[in-house]
């Protein structure tokens, strides 16, 4: 059985090989795992990014570019409870 999470993300990491501050979201199951869907939501102002959602092979510790999810500036107001990307 997969074992997922829930991440809050509050640091910058521009490297483009998995490296650096990043967060594990799930932990495939031994016969592997099907991901249908990834929610991201921003809980305050953003600027213009990218999330990068990375694939880790646990036997050779590399990392795979998997998905690449752009970010666009975002301006809460008071009555915004999140905003979806």
């Amino acid at each position: 059985m997969a074992n997922a999470r829930f991440a809050t993300i509050s640091t910058a990491n521009s490297n483009l090989d998995g490296s650096g501050t990043t967060s594990l979201l799930l932990t495939a199951g031994n016969n592997g795992t099907l991901v249908k869907s990834i929610i991201i939501k921003a809980q305050t102002n953003t600027q213009e990014g990218m999330i990068r959602l990375f694939l880790r092979n646990f036997i050779n510790n590399n990392y795979n570019l998997l998905l690449e999810i752009s970010v666009p500036i975002v301006t809460k107001s008071s009555r915004d409870c999140f905003t979806n990307m």
